[in-house]
């Protein structure tokens, strides 16, 4: 069998095979696209639209049902093995150029071409922690027992070996691209009650300032009290007997 892909001017990544499906990433002018193809016939079982850059040497990672890829930007995707339906996504906002990201127990781990190296909970799509960037590319990692080996690029080309730090704060953080309702809301509504403070001492500070609107004539008579008649304009000084 052969399948080719719909967009003549694809470039097809580098192929994982999981169970009787293989699994590419089809990078073409009009769309890129995430494809599942059966191996028994070469049929389309599932194709799932992502539009971003890809590093076509690097394949999609296939583990625990899911299929895990990472775009040039850092913006990591997972998707269900058997309909190609998102599960969660990640956007780290990191450039990532041919590095695979490597399955470690419940933690995706997405190496970057700046040296940082993520780790996302697969479960919930949410960033555990991150090792720091340094300025030199990490290419691959993998783990080895208690440590991970790493593989660098740029200029501290070679390979390193990094330990567990126990001492280390997990703490999640939620993917940009995530919205958060509830978080937002209760900012808007804190946001507007200090606006509507700030209106209400501005209005008082004025109105001490400024005083009353309209005086009061008692008030600019000092309490005098006019006691001459009111004249008729039209009334005759001096009438005619």
């Amino acid at each position: 069998w052969r399948h080719e892909p719909t967009d003549a001017s694809a470039v097809v990544s580098a192929v994982s095979v999981e169970g009787s499906h293989a699994y590419a990433i089809f990078s073409g002018l009009s769309q890129t696209s995430v494809v599942a193809i059966d191996l028994v016939d070469g049929a389309q079982r599932w194709s799932r639209r992502v539009n971003a850059g890809f590093d076509v040497a690097a394949p999609p990672l296939v583990a625990a049902g899911r299929v895990f890829v990472t775009d040039l930007i850092g913006h990591t995707r997972a998707l269900d093995a058997e309909t190609g339906g998102e599960l969660w996504d990640f956007a780290m906002n990191v450039a990532v150029f041919r590095s695979v990201p490597t399955l470690v127990g419940s933690h995706l781990l997405v190496p970057a071409a700046d040296g940082e190296l993520g780790a996302i909970d697969v479960e919930t799509g949410e960033l555990v922690w991150r090792r720091p960037a340094d300025g030199s590319s990490l290419r691959s990692v993998a783990p080895a027992g208690d440590v991970l080996i790493a593989v660098r690029g740029g200029a501290l080309t070679g390979v390193e070996a990094y330990e567990h730090d126990p001492d280390a704060a997990l703490v999640p953080e939620a993917s940009p691209t995530t919205l958060a309702l509830g978080s937002m809301l209760g900012a808007m509504l804190a946001a507007a009650l200090a606006v509507l403070v700030v209106f209400l001492l501005l209005g008082r500070v004025l109105a001490a300032r400024m005083g009353p609107a309209f005086a009061d004539d008692a008030d600019t008579d000092a309490g005098e009290v006019d006691d001459e008649p009111i004249r008729d304009p039209w009334e005759d000084e001096d009438p005619e007997p």
